[in-house]
């Protein structure tokens, strides 16, 4: 008993250790930003267990082709895509596509390898790395 017992408290603390990283987007002008992601960022998340998930879909505006577009407030930020991994990696990053649009900026990366690159230049702190429009 104490052995199990161990085994499943020991899996929780190593579990709950495991670094990871998280994309956010972030829209540090005075006017709205729309972001514009292929897949949905809503077909990662559980839509059953998950008021984040609702938090997204309050945000999306319309899907265009299989583009999703989402409305980001000003000076807001908003929670893109999180993983239990050493860094960001191609082969494991679900987006193919994001586009950010404000009145006087954009960025397109438009493939996943423009995404992770654009992702380190932006370094982060504490493993959170940040897209954002400064506009």
């Amino acid at each position: 008993m104490k052995t199990a017992f161990f085994s499943t408290f020991a899996m929780f603390v190593f579990a709950a250790c495991e670094r990871g990283y998280s994309l956010f987007i972030r829209n540090n002008s005075p006017t709205p930003l729309f972001v514009k992601t292929y897949p949905s960022i809503e077909s990662f998340y559980d839509s059953a267990h998950s008021s984040y998930y609702d938090s997204i879909l309050v945000r999306k505006v319309r899907t265009e082709n299989n583009i999703s577009v989402y409305k980001i407030d000003k000076y807001e930020k908003f929670l893109v895509w999180a993983y239990l991994d050493k860094k960001p990696m191609v082969n494991e990053f679900p987006f193919e596509y994001i586009a950010l649009f404000s009145g006087s900026d954009s960025i397109v990366l438009d493939s996943k390898l423009k995404i992770i690159e654009a992702i380190k230049q932006a370094g982060g702190k504490k493993r959170n790395f940040y897209l954002e429009i400064n506009k």
